[in-house]
Order: structure tokens, then sequence, then C-alpha cells
């Protein structure tokens, strides 16, 4: 806001939805979160001001923001984001915040005034269907009534039948229950027993035409406003995620899916193998990295020591001492897209020997499943022996590798 004269006119609107954890916030800290969203969508302006900005705010408590004793650990980092700014926070009365009020409050209504009447959720009434007839006078008529639509005294008389709710009845009605026009309220949301009810009121949040059909968050919005049951929230992802419709109708947003293609079935041992790499291990005895080779029709392995991550020279000179020498040439080599087995002379060499080169794709380990399980197996043998140093497991490699190809 810019004061002109009297009166303060805005210079600028910003607004953004929450995310899913920041509306588990409490009502300070969303108040502090609204606060620092406009600090930092407005920075070039309030960093270095010439005067004190002052923030006009409803919740008295963030006065008190600087003088707090106790912060969590995100508050604090909030306070420090704060320090960037010269600015004051001054507590206002809400009848000073009308602006603000009208655009994010639903309209209070006249105080006082208690509708008895039995009430039809989505009443037909309320949505009209228009006739025209000739171009001089046009004609509303109500939509025919909606078998679907959940009424009251419907609601009332599964609750009569229920037993949960007929039991929270005789306890008291403790916070957050509550009754309201006869019917049990889980904060002020009518509560709906089992049955056909809840049936329907999924269906008028999420299949009737005024939902529209909408994704989760809408629906559990739309639903919530009224009507409460236990596990509500996994009955409307079961619903919302099995609706027909939904599946039939809605774009796909994801890519769409290639073509699979599986790796060929060996039929000899040692005719088709996987390479992968286990780095940045602690060093012992000079080494770091771990090459492991896979046969996948025997399952047998091989741990090969490494003192660093391999060029692919030094990665053929291994595979011709450790593996080539004692099985021959494989027919195939699964690999990922490592720089040791896509160079140029990696390329040439697997060319020349003959070994047609499997890459598995980027960020899809599961192509090269085996070679990745039997990581994950290698590094849990070397953890359950190694020691409080973890600097003695190059001595246990030979021992692992026993150990897995004798299991």
């Amino acid at each position: 806001m810019q004061p002109v004269g009297e009166h303060l006119y805005p210079c600028a609107y910003y607004s953004r939805q929450l995310t899913a954890p920041e509306r588990n916030y409490t009502i300070w800290g969303k108040e502090l979160l609204a606060i620092k969203a406009a600090f930092e969508n407005w920075r070039h302006w309030l960093e270095g001001a010439k005067f004190p900005i002052e923030v006009h705010t409803d919740h008295r408590n963030l006065e008190h923001l600087r003088t707090a004793r106790k912060l969590n650990q995100r508050q604090q980092r909030w306070a420090l984001f704060f320090e960037r700014f010269d600015f004051r926070i001054h507590y206002v009365t809400p009848a000073q915040t009308k602006q603000a009020d009208a655009l994010s409050r639903k309209p209070e209504y006249a105080a006082g005034h208690k509708d008895t009447s039995e009430s039809r959720l989505l009443q037909p009434e309320n949505f009209a269907t228009l006739t025209v007839g000739n171009t001089k006078s046009t004609s509303i008529e109500p939509a025919p009534p909606n078998p679907e639509s959940l009424s009251t005294q419907e609601i009332r008389a599964s609750q009569q039948t229920d037993a949960w709710a007929q039991e929270q009845i005789r306890q008291g009605l403790r916070f957050p229950f509550s009754l309201k026009n006869d019917l049990l309220c889980y904060r002020n949301h009518v509560y709906i027993p089992p049955g056909s009810g809840r049936v329907k009121a999924l269906r008028l949040c999420h299949d009737s035409k005024p939902a529209g059909h909408f994704g989760l968050f809408k629906t559990m919005h739309l639903i919530l406003r009224d009507f409460w049951w236990p596990k509500i929230r996994k009955d409307m992802e079961n619903y919302v995620n099995t609706c027909p419709v939904c599946q039939r109708s809605k774009t796909r947003r994801e890519k769409p899916s290639g073509l699979l293609h599986p790796l060929p079935t060996p039929s000899r041992p040692w005719e088709i193998i996987s390479a992968d790499f286990i780095t940045d291990l602690p060093p012992s005895l000079g080494f770091t990295t771990i090459l492991v080779v896979v046969d996948l029709f025997t399952k047998l392995a091989h741990f090969i020591l490494c003192d660093g991550l391999p060029t692919a020279k030094e990665t053929a000179d291994l595979f011709f001492q450790h593996v080539f020498r004692l099985h021959g040439l494989p027919k195939s080599l699964v690999t990922d897209h490592g720089s040791q087995f896509t160079s140029r002379f990696w390329k040439a060499l697997q060319k020349l020997l003959g070994i047609d080169s499997r890459l598995s794709p980027d960020h899809h380990p599961q192509t090269d499943g085996q070679t990745e399980r039997t990581n994950a197996t290698l590094e849990q043998y070397l953890r359950c022996y190694v020691n409080y140093q973890q600097d003695n497991w190059a001595s246990l490699l030979p021992l692992s590798e026993f150990a897995y190809n004798n299991g």
C-alpha cells in the first residue's frame, strides 16, 4: 500500500495456494507465511527500503515475532530471512481490514438467524434449465429432482440406527463432536454413517455436474465442507482413482509408454554379462571402487578392486584379467551410460571383439536389475563385517565373492 494524502492505495496484489505441508501450519504459521511470501515476491522493492516497512495484520500474536523466546526450526530460518528487512508489525482490528477480508473470507450473514427447515444438499431447485420459446420471452424452470441427493432427514435416520454415532452421543459429545439440528457433527462437519449415504456423498461431490469430476484435491475440499466419517480421505482417494468416467475422459499428462524391449534370455553361462561400479567407498588398502560383473545365466559374480573410477582402457584391462581369461568373450554386455562404456575406445574394442553393447536407459536402473541387486547384497555383506573405521572392506572382498557365489 502507498499513502496518497490521507488514504492508502494498493501498489500490487499477490496470492498463491498453500502447498500440502503448509496446510498443516498453525494459524500463526500461516499468517507469518503470508508475510514471508510477500517479502520474497517484492524483495526488489522492500530490501534496503529508505523508510521502515509497516506490516498491518489482524493477528495480534505476530507483533511478538522478534521477541518470541521459543521458535521451531522453520520459524528460526524465517526469522533470519526477516533480518534482511527493516519492518514493523502493527496490529489492526478486523474492522480495518475489510478489503483483505473480502478476498479471503466467506460473506457473513445476519446473526441470530437459524434455519430449521429440512435442507437438501445440492438442491435441484438451485440448478435451473433455460427454455427458450421465442425470441421475446424466456422462462426459467427448475431441473428435475436428483435421486442421488442427500437430505438431512435421511442422514438423521441413518445416524439413529448407527451404533457408533449413538455411542458418541451417550458419552456426552466431547470436543470435537457436537450435535446440531439433531445431527452428530465432527468439527461442524456432518457425520455420515456407513452405507448408501457415503456413496451418495461421494457421488455428489465428484460425479455430479456441479462437482465436475475433478481430481482428488478439489473433490476432497468439496466433501470436507459438509461431511466427515473415519478414513474419509482414504475412501475418497479410492473412489476418485477408480472412477471409470475419469479413466475414460481425462487427458493423460505423462508421456506415452514406450515399447518394452526385454533383455534376451541367455542360453549358456557367461553368454550375457552385466557390469556396474560401486564408487566413493572409504579408502581401504588404497582402493575406493568396486567393479561388479554378473553372469545373467548362472548369477555368478566377480568383485574387482579399483583404486578409483577407471578409464575405458583400464576397464578393458580389468575385464581381460578377471573375466575374459576365465570365461571367454561374452556375446553381449549390459551396462549403464558411464563414460567407460560409451567412449570411442570401448565401442571400437567391442566391435573388434564382436561383443554386442546394451546400454540401460538413463534414470532407469531396473534394466540392469540383476547387477543392482548384486550391488545391494555385496554392500550388505560388507556392512556386516567391516570394522569401526570402515577401512578393511578391501580385504573382505575375496570372502564376500566366495560367500555370494557359494550361496
